[in-house]
């Protein structure tokens, strides 16, 4: 048969284009179906055509083999992406916001902004790894497809270390593999947990340091004969325990309030240790204008109080160092900025941006990252 059933010839799975085959129900029953399907409409995404030609001119160029032929006896040529076959990169970057982003924070931190045919070189080497999870699954046998999980989880992890790769490839570093199979899958999935137990962990201690060093402090300071402010006291009595445990415990707050969301940035962890230094500036303030009964009790509360501005920086630093990266990027209302790209050249001003780059640029826009680059070097050919 030379048309897919129930389907497009160009993107249907073999099995989906002849009878003549052994136990033909069962196997057009399969996920490996969906798995060639949905590898073949990437691949059209990715080349701009199907893997393919099936059109009469292409049949013609291979004896006029039927589709099912045609996917059976050849291999469909690897996919080389927008940036492989680019006779000019700038041109695909233009209306690639998202890795224009990534390709700028890249080359921002390299010593001169690199020519375009080195990014090209360097992207190329990334897609190239989509290409492999395709190619994986256009195999026209069922059993050596992979499941659909394990497509999925390649193309997560592809999708999530996508600018570490970008900025990888142009260091001339191996890239971070998005391998198939299970056991590759499990081993990401069981990398996230424990980066996830181990911030949780280090917040805990953390808190946990402030948070009974406050309370030890705050009982051995329980009705303690003090006098407020030193020298001409405006009160004096015993000193209430709780009052000492809350002062001490304004260096976490402060950190913690400072940070708001940004838990997972470097701008977060800047903004939390500040507040952690308010917080303890302010606790040092009240405990410089208590007179205390003897000077060992206001050495061992300053000693806790250097104990209470420490003890919330592991939570920051675990926290910005072992960040997740995100599933699912949230929505976001900030304005946007177009991003300036290596080069100078900037996105057409006509071109509707998807949800994804809004969301890329408006997290760039955020934390201020996006870099403008001069390319002060000669093109040595594309």
């Amino acid at each position: 048969m030379g048309g897919a059933l129930g389907g497009d010839s160009d993107f249907a799975a073999p099995e989906m284009l002849t009878d003549d085959v052994l136990g033909a129900v069962a196997r057009r029953r399969s996920p490996a179906v969906d798995v060639y399907a949905a590898a073949s409409v990437l691949y059209q995404l990715m080349e701009g055509h199907s893997p393919y030609d099936l059109s009469f001119a292409g049949r013609s160029q291979r004896e006029g083999r039927s589709a099912y032929r045609i996917k059976t006896e050849f291999s469909a040529e690897t996919p080389a992406g927008a940036h492989g076959s680019a006779a000019d990169v700038r041109a695909v970057l233009a209306s690639e916001p998202e890795v224009a982003v990534a390709v700028g924070r890249a080359a921002a931190e390299l010593d001169g902004a690199p020519a375009p045919h080195r990014v090209r070189a360097a992207l190329s080497a990334v897609d190239d790894q989509l290409a492999e999870v395709l190619m994986a699954c256009l195999v026209p046998e069922q059993s050596r497809r992979p499941q659909a999980r394990e497509v999925r989880e390649a193309l997560a992890l592809f999708c999530s270390q996508y600018a570490d790769n970008v900025a990888r490839s142009l260091r001339g570093e191996p890239l971070a593999p998005c391998p198939l199979g299970g056991a590759a899958a499990t081993a990401a999935r069981r990398r996230r947990r424990l980066r996830r137990a181990t911030r949780v962990a280090v917040d805990a201690l953390s808190a946990a340091v402030a948070v009974g060093g406050a309370v030890a402090a705050g009982l051995l300071t329980q009705d303690v004969a003090v006098a407020f402010p030193a020298g001409q006291p405006l009160w004096s009595g015993p000193m209430p325990g709780l009052a000492v445990s809350a002062a001490l415990l304004l260096p976490l707050a402060g950190a913690l309030i400072a940070r708001g969301s940004e838990r997972d940035t470097g701008f977060g962890f800047v903004r939390g240790l500040l507040g952690s230094l308010l917080g303890g500036t302010v606790a040092g303030l009240l405990a410089s204008l208590t007179a205390w009964p003897s000077e060992s009790v206001s050495d061992a509360l300053y000693a806790a109080l250097f104990l209470a501005v420490v003890a919330p920086l592991p939570g920051l630093v675990a926290d910005w160092a072992l960040a997740l990266p995100p599933l699912s990027s949230a929505s976001s209302t900030a304005p946007l900025a177009r991003p300036v790209l290596p080069w100078g050249a900037v996105p057409s001003e006509d071109r509707a941006i998807s949800t994804a780059s809004r969301e890329a640029l408006a997290l760039e826009t955020t934390s201020e990252a996006i870099y403008e680059l001069a390319d002060e070097t000669n093109e040595e050919g594309v």
